[in-house]
């Protein structure tokens, strides 16, 4: 986790380079992921078993307006991802709770169109596009409890593309659509991110395991934004 955080306050600093810019717009965004997986072989499909898990993004953003109604929108962000599962069985008379969670974290690289339009006094977009994701750190936690006794485990995430030793490949890409509003030097969006490719280094018996992840966010721009009809560029 320190080199999470390390990285994040790293990308803040830079940013603050950059506070004086108008035409590209320079901020800083974090906000709330909440992540599932696919996750399946030929024989059994294990999503179904899976929650939602928490997580979150943070990072730097950019708005460069185009026209008036059209912006380009880039991030680099700390993305965490993955799952959560939870379970509970009888077994020789005693209740078992289970708990497993897989924390995923990646470099992310988002890159939105955005059609903005005002409402109010509020300028409001809907954007799509694509996203590029490099897996570099993880965990996976379990925790057994049940008849007095308490069970627990961890173990890091093995990144690479050797299906003996690896547990996941580090590339992930998709797309994603996202809408919110801006006003003043604040953007609030909600989107949805689709990966496509299959992550799972073993893919023997059809094994595999695919991210998705629905995120919200608030992005703070150094520099107030021009209204979409007064066009800066």
């Amino acid at each position: 986790m320190k080199q999470v955080f390390s990285f994040v306050l790293l990308l803040f600093l830079v940013a603050g380079m950059a506070s004086y810019a108008q035409n590209p717009y320079f901020g800083v965004k974090a906000g709330l992921n909440l992540s599932h997986m696919v996750l399946k072989n030929n024989d059994t499909k294990f999503t179904n078993a899976l929650n939602i898990s928490p997580g979150f993004n943070a990072g730097l953003t950019m708005d460069y307006r185009i026209i008036p109604e059209l912006t380009i929108n880039a991030s680099l962000l700390i993305s965490n991802k993955g799952y959560l599962k939870t379970s509970k069985e009888d077994f020789q008379g005693a209740s078992i709770k289970s708990i497993e969670r897989l924390s995923l974290y990646y470099v992310e690289f988002p890159l939105y169109v955005k059609y903005e339009f005002q409402l109010r006094m509020v300028d409001v977009f809907a954007g799509a596009g694509p996203f590029v994701s490099y897996g570099y750190w993880g965990k996976y936690r379990w925790q057994r409890k049940g008849g007095g006794e308490t069970e627990w485990g961890k173990s890091d995430v093995l990144w690479g593309e050797n299906p003996e030793e690896d547990d996941f490949v580090n590339l992930d890409y998709g797309a994603g659509i996202t809408v919110g509003g801006k006003w003043n030097n604040f953007v609030l969006d909600i989107g949805y991110h689709y990966s496509i490719p299959n992550i799972s280094a073993n893919t023997d018996n059809g094994m595999y395991a695919r991210n998705g992840v629905l995120f919200a966010s608030v992005s703070y721009f150094f520099s107030r934004f021009y209204k979409y009809a007064e066009g800066n560029f």
